[in-house]
């Protein structure tokens, strides 16, 4: 049994994450990742893909450090 309060907490190995695509958009997008490191942005190799030019290519990535919590770079 894993003991780490992170994946108990958010239910194993995925995350639920909410993007607002534009400032203002008042529809978020919930996306569920279920693999590390995931990458947010325009590129087309992105996992979640935004359609937004003031978002980089490889904009955002969310991964897991060593003790399991999520982390943003």
């Amino acid at each position: 049994e894993d003991n780490n309060p992170a994946k108990r907490l958010l239910g194993g190995d995925k995350i639920i994450a909410e993007v607002h695509a534009t400032p203002g958009d008042d529809a978020p997008r919930y996306v569920t990742l279920s693999r590390f490191p995931a990458t947010i942005g325009r590129g087309y190799d992105c996992d979640v893909i935004l359609a937004d030019i003031h978002v980089a290519p490889r904009h955002l990535v969310i991964d897991r450090d060593a003790q399991g919590r999520i982390v943003a770079r």
